[in-house]
């Protein structure tokens, strides 16, 4: 018969050294240091973790804030350039007929900002149902078919009445996300070369349109389109547009514009700032043009 042991006949129970307990199951006092030690350390172990990582968070969020304060910064300079650059064109009677730069100078920085007629980019509320269907064709690269059974969509919504019968149109070139048939691809394809903040024709000025509408205007020849747009830059005098589509082109001119320019960041992105101005009237802060969009992103730097 097996007689338990009672805790009598356990008082002299001999240990064994290489167990952590005795006979009786009672731990061995060094066995016990060992646990709390073990524990200590895990305790130590996840306390480091824990320190690491709010330092690494910290770190984060001052080079964050230090981003943030640096392109704030920059957006006050660019800004500053485009009112100077925005009272010289106060200066000048005549309206823009044609992109042009202003080279300026503020807190010793020195910004080059495009000044771009909102006549050279294609007028979604005016635009003829064919130029439409030119700029989904060679600047969204869409089928013929596809382009204009879109842009006769397009036509539609925009002849829209409200409750007075004026066209309801588009109100900003974020409005295409809304037409059936126009994804974010299409969008990003098109969304730099076409306004709504213009009052126009609907034709283009081809002096004041970028390259890429220069192309649609030329249908599709980037080769023309880059021509025409370098002797424009350059300043040359008489322009042959010739090899644009006559029935796209107005050589008018206009008092609204797109002021934009860039400025560079000390990570080695870009700040790029973009203002539509109206010179013919006056805005209720006093100076004597009104700003009625402006927006401002960051460019990454190019890998290397």
């Amino acid at each position: 018969m097996t007689i338990e042991p009672t805790t009598a006949n356990c008082a002299g129970a001999r240990v064994d050294a290489t167990a952590h307990r005795d006979s009786c199951g009672v731990a061995k006092p060094g066995a016990e240091r060992g646990i709390v030690l073990l524990a200590v350390l895990w305790m130590v172990a996840a306390l480091s973790l824990v320190v690491v990582g709010m330092v690494n968070a910290t770190r984060q969020e001052t080079r964050r804030t230090g981003q943030t304060r640096q392109t704030l910064a920059s957006v006050a300079q660019i800004d500053a350039a485009l009112h100077l650059a925005l009272q010289q064109l106060k200066t000048k009677p005549a309206p823009q007929t044609q992109l042009s730069f202003i080279d300026t100078v503020f807190d010793g920085q020195s910004i080059r900002v495009q000044v771009q007629p909102l006549n050279g980019f294609i007028d979604l509320n005016n635009a003829p149902r064919d130029l439409l269907v030119a700029l989904f064709v060679h600047a969204g690269k869409m089928e013929r078919a596809a382009a204009e059974a879109l842009a006769n969509n397009l036509v539609v919504l925009r002849s829209r009445k409200d409750a007075r019968g004026s066209p309801i149109g588009f109100e900003a070139v974020e409005d295409l996300l809304g037409v059936p048939g126009v994804d974010y691809a299409l969008y990003a394809s098109i969304k730099n070369f076409v306004t709504t903040d213009v009052r126009s024709s609907g034709r283009v000025n081809a002096l004041a349109a970028p390259v890429g509408v220069l192309t649609v205007l030329a249908d599709g020849n980037a080769q023309k389109a880059a021509t025409i747009a370098a002797g424009r830059d350059a300043g040359a005098v008489g322009v042959d547009t010739t090899a644009l589509n006559p029935a796209f082109v107005d050589g008018s001119a206009t008092q609204r514009v797109q002021l934009q320019a860039a400025l560079p960041l000390p990570d080695g992105g870009t700040l790029v700032y973009r203002r539509s101005v109206d010179l013919s009237s006056s805005a209720r802060e006093g100076t004597p043009w009104r700003t009625f969009r402006a927006e401002h992103w960051v460019e990454p730097a190019a890998p290397q």
